[in-house]
């Protein structure tokens, strides 16, 4: 065990630009290939991811709040619905940082806990949030890139990733 890394999810991508296909920029390096760099996740980004999850949540009759953060664990949006409990921001980003910084879901990291609480207790006091296990956090992925996780919420755990699987889905 230990092994499995969740299951990252592609993230939506839109436009194109000057770099042609968006998500990528070509570069050259100095023995003459060619490397593909993920662009970073933007703003414009992460705020429709919030709103697909709670739109997700109005159809599930549920108040969630969501966070989105980028590849290092910093938030770049939060959404609370009207209603959502007082806890839920703090928690919903808990979520996703611990999803980034350990590279895997909410389901994973709740059997990394189980499985080696004494790496998980380390890992937890290694970044600057608690890393909150459990259904709820999904990698963001563009191709092969992670670019960041979403962190959901305030309503069960099912519905928690429901939203958050919602919030990456191509809408």
């Amino acid at each position: 065990m230990g092994q499995d890394r969740g299951s990252p999810h592609s993230f939506p991508t839109w436009g194109g630009g000057p770099q042609g296909r968006r998500g990528a920029v070509a570069t050259q390096t100095s023995t003459g290939c060619e490397t593909s760099v993920a662009m970073p996740l933007s703003l414009q980004e992460a705020q429709a991811a919030i709103s697909r999850a709670h739109a997700k949540a109005r159809e599930l009759g549920i108040h969630v709040t969501v966070a989105v953060v980028d590849e290092g664990g910093l938030l770049i949006a939060l959404g609370k619905m009207d209603g959502a409990i007082p806890l839920s921001p703090q928690i919903a980003e808990s979520k996703a940082v611990g999803a980034i910084m350990l590279g895997r879901d909410g389901a994973s990291l709740a059997e990394l806990s189980k499985d080696r609480p004494g790496f998980f207790s380390v890992a937890d006091r290694l970044v600057r949030l608690p890393i909150v296990p459990g259904l709820g956090s999904v990698l963001i992925k563009r191709g092969d890139s992670v670019l960041g996780a979403v962190g959901v919420s305030g309503g069960r755990p099912e519905q928690d990733l429901e939203c958050a699987q919602a919030g990456i889905s191509a809408g």
